[in-house]
């Protein structure tokens, strides 16, 4: 989804006929309609993507967490064989 920022107070009219209001200063997520919609019209721009405290852009953003990576495909569902477990066979 892209991010922008509203210059000035916008009205998006869904298919559906519902409106969604959006205030000016509101920044954030939305669908890319409403941001292609808002920026031809002039009440919207683009914004780049969340960047963290000096650590550039955020890795996670757009990310399920607790899914594996595609380059761990070949741990998942992985099982320790051999492992030494403390306190097993007491």
């Amino acid at each position: 989804m892209p991010r922008v920022r509203f210059t000035a107070d916008y009205d998006h009219r869904w298919p559906s006929r519902a409106i969604t209001a959006y205030k000016e200063g509101w920044s954030g997520p939305v669908k890319r309609e409403v941001a292609e919609a808002a920026i031809l019209k002039g009440k919207a721009t683009e914004i780049g993507r969340h960047v963290t405290e000096g650590n550039g852009p955020n890795p996670d953003l757009g990310r399920s967490r607790g899914l594996a990576d595609p380059h761990h495909v070949d741990d998942v569902g992985a099982l320790p064989v051999d492992q030494f477990v403390a306190g097993a066979g007491e």
